[in-house]
């Protein structure tokens, strides 16, 4: 499964653990994916930030992002393919800006006040470099990936909030929990994934495991082998084999889901373009055919919202 990342959603209200008080999803700019496009996105979710009362430390990511991309907007000379280090930091600038306006899009409170950890972790997924490979560890990242995640529950009309592990959702009537994990090498996928169990259980509750592996500082490529992406996404998830198989069995582990994304370069014509493109995976640890059955019910409706909604920014 493919598609370029773009949305449209409410907002939850976060200022309590009750799930069922909404507001409106806010307006933005809605056009396709591009880092010029992400320049605006940017300043639309750093404005929304501002509004919502969240300090943003001068030279924090999100800004440096849009400051970086603000360089290279309208370019019309060719970029040199080999220079991957300034591809990936273009692509991942164009990320940033396109998830945290994505995030701010679904950060709202009918009260007008968010809880303090919502606030907590907004300011936290400010920070890091602009880069992730030039990061030791990644918390800014990693929390921005849990406030993603919380977004695309908010974008499906799940109900959704900020708890332990990392977020409640209702699945199928059902309060669980999702723990969130980022890796930024395929070797970490075990221990993290583990990491992320260990929280399910700390929880009490039953719950999925969220992994993103970031494809878009891993892969570069042309138009021409776009197809190929899934390919490759297909291969990765073969890695969770022996996860799903160790794991299929717990009690509290109702399942994992897989993200990824990518970059996909238009160096040859005019101006330079790139096209970032996400790739999504669930897996259920159903118990029994019921089970089974019950979870199509759920994420079969709730991937094509999420791909609905993401179509209407195109």
């Amino acid at each position: 499964m493919k598609e370029r990342i773009r949305p449209d959603v409410e907002a939850m209200d976060d200022t309590e653990r009750s799930p069922d008080l909404r507001v409106q999803w806010r307006p933005g700019p809605e056009t396709s994916v591009r880092p010029s496009i992400a320049i605006a996105w940017a300043k639309w979710a750093i404005d929304r930030y501002g509004q919502l009362g969240i300090r943003q430390p001068p030279g924090n990511r999100l800004e440096e992002s849009r400051g970086f991309l603000v360089q290279f907007a309208g370019r019309k000379a060719p970029f040199d393919s080999a220079d991957e280090d300034l591809l990936h930091r273009i692509a991942e600038c164009t990320q940033t800006c396109v998830e945290h306006y994505l995030i701010a899009r679904c950060t709202g409170s009918s009260s007008g006040n968010l809880s303090a950890e919502m606030l907590r972790k907004l300011k936290k997924s400010l920070t890091g470099d602009e880069v992730a490979v030039e990061e030791v560890d990644s918390p800014g990242r990693d929390t921005q990936f849990e406030l993603f995640m919380h977004a695309l529950l908010v974008m499906a009309d799940i109900p959704a909030w900020i708890a332990e592990p990392d977020l409640r959702f209702l699945y199928n009537g059902e309060e669980v929990g999702l723990a969130a994990k980022r890796i930024k090498r395929p070797r970490k996928l075990g221990p993290r994934f583990n990491e992320a169990v260990e929280q399910i259980e700390r929880s009490g509750v039953r719950g999925f495991v969220a992994i993103n592996a970031d494809l878009l500082a891993r892969h570069l490529g042309s138009e021409w082998n776009a197809a190929e992406r899934s390919v490759q996404f297909e291969e990765w998830l073969e890695a969770f084999r022996p996860i799903d198989e160790a794991f299929v069995s717990h009690p509290l582990v109702l399942g994992r889901l897989a993200f990824g994304t990518d970059a996909i370069w238009d160096l040859e014509k005019g101006q330079p373009a790139v096209e970032v493109r996400s790739f999504r995976d669930y897996k259920v640890y159903a118990k029994s055919e019921g089970e089974a059955k019950a979870a199509d019910q759920f994420f079969i409706p709730m991937m094509e919202r999420i791909s609905q909604r993401m179509a209407q920014l195109e």
